[in-house]
């Protein structure tokens, strides 16, 4: 078996072999060219040119995931070289599950990419096979994930950090996840957002494009659709950085006395078919949003741009988002 190739130090070059398959400027054919001009002979790891895969490895590292601007840009070249290999699309049937579980735990690996919640999974499933890779589920790449000991004993250990970042991705397995006397809500308020880095990140490539906050979530709203059972993440997190992470009811003038954790209530329930879209959220600290969901707090649209608060008798105005 060959040795993993480096491709760091040609960094650059593999960028402009990139910009040249993206704007048409070469064809797949000069790729075997170019690789061997960087890296030298071939030499093979499972029966796969060691050069393509140093190449794929930083087209992943480029593409990120599904929420990042650069996606669709580099996936798209690696969507070609698999459908093109059969030995790779031979490795990666494989170990299917297995690969997008490491992703999904940022374990070891070198193709990866970014999963932070069901909706970028969906997609990568939905890539996979478009990739003419063999099909995998929600359930296939859990079940390779708990047959994972480590996994398992962590689970087991009550692993807060680990358990907020499956239920993320895994919503629908959550019983599964958490043991049945556990406050789910409070282990989320304690754990701190395990894609937060990756969520700032993209936010900051946005930015570099001179794209703003609105630009952003403008495009998360189209995303996510009309109804999704399951949270847009990031979008979550971009209404979140839109209010500085602030509640809205208490900057419209309701001030709680202990307004610990910042969440978003959805106005119009997910489950009652509301739209996972930023029209229908809201910020609200962990005091409000009990209120709320106690019946002591009503949220109606006033206007499109405006959102009625009525708190004890009391009306307050805020923005809708």
């Amino acid at each position: 078996m060959g040795k993993r190739v480096n491709w760091r130090p040609h960094e650059a070059e593999l960028q402009i072999l990139s910009d040249d398959l993206i704007e048409g400027r070469v064809s797949y054919d000069i790729i075997k060219e170019r690789l061997a001009s960087l890296f030298g002979p071939a030499k093979k790891i499972l029966g796969v040119d060691a050069r393509l895969r140093a190449f794929l490895e930083f087209l992943f590292m480029k593409s990120q995931g599904p929420y990042s601007p650069y996606f669709m840009k580099y996936s798209h070249i690696i969507l070609m070289i698999i459908r093109r290999s059969r030995p790779l699309r031979h490795n990666l049937n494989e170990s299917g599950a297995h690969t997008i579980g490491n992703m999904i735990l940022n374990g070891r690996g070198h193709w990866k990419f970014v999963i932070s919640d069901f909706n970028e999974l969906s997609s990568i499933l939905e890539f996979w096979l478009q990739c003419g890779l063999h099909p995998q589920t929600p359930r296939t790449i859990f079940d390779a994930i708990l047959n994972k000991n480590e996994i398992r004993f962590r689970i087991e250990r009550l692993d807060g950090t680990l358990l907020v970042r499956l239920a993320n991705i895994f919503p629908m397995f959550e019983n599964e996840i958490f043991p049945p006397d556990m406050d789910i809500n409070c282990l989320r308020k304690k754990e701190p957002e395990p894609f937060k880095k990756y969520y700032l990140n993209i936010i900051q490539d946005y930015y570099s494009q001179g794209k703003s906050i609105d630009d952003i979530i403008d495009r998360e709203n189209q995303r996510s659709g009309e109804t999704l059972v399951y949270r847009n993440q990031f979008l979550t997190f971009l209404v979140k950085t839109r209010h500085n992470f602030q509640c809205q009811i208490c900057a419209a003038g309701d001030p709680a006395a202990d307004p610990l954790g910042i969440e978003v209530h959805h106005i119009i329930r997910l489950a009652d078919r509301g739209k996972d879209h930023s029209g229908n959220m809201i910020v609200t600290c962990d005091y409000h949003h009990k209120q709320i969901h106690n019946g002591k707090i009503i949220i109606e649209k006033e206007n499109e741009d405006i959102l009625a608060i009525r708190s004890n008798g009391r009306l307050f105005l805020t923005n809708s988002n």
